[in-house]
């Protein structure tokens, strides 16, 4: 009777043990280890309230706005319709823009000068790189070449050559014109582009951005490009 009674409390110790070890290799060995160092983690933090304070930015500035149509609207709506048509317009590129930004150009690498290689067109992929992380530093209105992104932009490879909406870039040197709302945020621009691994990708492929200087008033085209909307249709007001 006292052999099955101890057997019995073995088999439940037995069991206990294997539960705490098997909790304790859960708690102290997880799956999936953060293997980042300090100041990785110090990094992404830094990125987190970044991208917080621009959200905050950005509902403060819509805040603004829309305390400024109520006002306005009371009085005189159809001003108030009308800057906002041109606000969107500007935005999506259809009209001209003025106002600070910064130019960037994009030319030949010395070496490739020197040594005398051929000159290639800009890498689609790297331009959409570079066009993305504009964007990122609260870039507002980007224009390649002469040619105006918007919405329906696409940058691709036509036929060996880069292209904009099928229409092809020129060879190096050629203009990169940067809108953004403020001239602290073009001068912030310009310091993050210069001190961005961008630079490296670029001279990779024998081509060298050159980061002009922050200009007060800078003009850039509106595109030339049909703004087709698909899925949105003028209602009847008798309807």
């Amino acid at each position: 009777m006292k052999k099955n009674y101890y057997t019995r409390i073995t088999i439940i110790l037995f069991i206990i043990g294997l539960m705490m070890t098997v909790l304790y290799n859960t708690v102290s060995d997880p799956k999936e280890r953060d293997t980042r160092d300090v100041w990785a983690i110090r990094e992404e933090l830094a990125e987190e309230k970044k991208r917080h304070s621009d959200l905050l930015e950005e509902i403060r500035t819509l805040n603004e706005v829309m305390k400024r149509y109520e006002e306005i609207t009371q009085s005189t709506p159809e001003v108030v319709l009308k800057q906002t048509i041109e606000e969107l317009e500007t935005k999506v590129g259809l009209r001209r823009y003025e106002g600070p930004g910064l130019t960037l150009t994009i030319m030949p690498s010395n070496e490739a000068k020197a040594t005398g290689k051929p000159l290639k067109p800009i890498p689609p992929g790297l331009l959409i790189q570079l066009t993305n992380q504009l964007y990122e530093y609260k870039a507002i209105a980007i224009e390649i070449d002469n040619k105006r992104l918007t919405q329906n932009s696409a940058i691709r490879d036509v036929n060996g050559k880069t292209s904009i909406n099928s229409e092809a870039i020129t060879m190096p040197p050629f203009d990169i014109k940067v809108a953004t709302t403020t001239i602290e945020d073009a001068s912030k621009l310009q310091s993050q582009l210069l001190g961005s691994s961008i630079v490296d990708y670029f001279y990779l492929d024998d081509l060298l951005l050159k980061v002009e200087e922050v200009q007060a008033n800078i003009q850039l085209s509106p595109s030339e490009q049909p703004f087709q909307i698909k899925y949105l249709q003028e209602v009847n007001e008798r309807d």
